[in-house]
Formats: C-alpha cells, sequence, structure tokens
C-alpha cells in the first residue's frame, strides 16, 4: 500500500465531498489516461501494476493499484501570519477554494494568496481516498458505456 497523489479541481472535490455525505449523489471513481502512444491493440492485465499491450507487448507499469491511498491536491489558502511558515507538526488555518464561499470573490483575499493544487503539501491536504479497483479500458469503449 503506497500514498499517492492526485489532483481535483474544485468541481470534482465538491463532487467527492458530496459523496461522502450523501452516499449515491457524488463522485465515486475517477478516469486518467494512460501515457502510452502504442496503445492501439486490446490491453490485458499481465500483473498487479503491469500491463502489456497486444501486438507490441510492451509492458507499461501502472502506477496505482488496489490498495494504494489517494491524497487529494486542491487550490487552496494557508492564513499564516507575519514570517511564520506553517509545517505538518504546526500547521496554520487553510482555506479550500472548493469549498469557500468566498473564493470566486477575489484571488487574494485578506492579503492570502490563493495556491495552485500542485503546490499542496500533504498536511494541508483534507481528503484521502482508498483504491479499490483498477481497470484499464480504451477510451471509446468508456465513452459508449457513458451513454
Amino acid at each position: 500500500m503506497a500514498d499517492r497523489i492526485i489532483l481535483f479541481s474544485a468541481p470534482m472535490v465538491q463532487a467527492i465531498l458530496r459523496e461522502i455525505q450523501n452516499p449515491g449523489t457524488g463522485k465515486t471513481q475517477t478516469r486518467r489516461l494512460i501515457t502510452k502512444e502504442a496503445a492501439q491493440d486490446a490491453i490485458e492485465v499481465f500483473s498487479p501494476g503491469f500491463l502489456t499491450l497486444c501486438g507490441n507487448r510492451d509492458l507499461l507499469l501502472v502506477n496505482v493499484i488496489p490498495g494504494d491511498r489517494l491524497w487529494v491536491k486542491e487550490n487552496w489558502q494557508a492564513l499564516t501570519y507575519g514570517d511564520y511558515q506553517p509545517t505538518k507538526s504546526q500547521p496554520c488555518d487553510i482555506r479550500y477554494a472548493a469549498t469557500d464561499r468566498e473564493a470566486d470573490l477575489a484571488p487574494d483575499i485578506r492579503g492570502y494568496p490563493w495556491r495552485p493544487s500542485i503546490h499542496m503539501n500533504r498536511w494541508a491536504s483534507r481528503l484521502t481516498l482508498d483504491v479499490t479497483d483498477v481497470r484499464v479500458q480504451r477510451c471509446r469503449t468508456s465513452a459508449k458505456r457513458m451513454r
């Protein structure tokens, strides 16, 4: 089991929070592209964490497997004072753009800039998701099922 990072936009974080509060009303899965240009033929599972692309027999490492935990990075704001730099042992107040009602009013409220999700530290993350299943689908196959 490994802890890994996943970035979500504000609407996606809102959907996750909605699912936590009222199961069946929000987001329970996410899709990410496998960045392999040679993936032209059927994809089959080789072993946990690896895939083989039929046709060219390339091995492809899948970064996430069931049992892993994903800690969510989202746009945030650290309310710090003076030269104080928050740490895991001495955190500060955190505001999250996904649930802050004033997030759209000003990009920099009270002098604290909104920080992009890519710069979020682990201690500032409020969501950790458990991976229960990993599947590989072609984009076209996935789109047909969505209809």
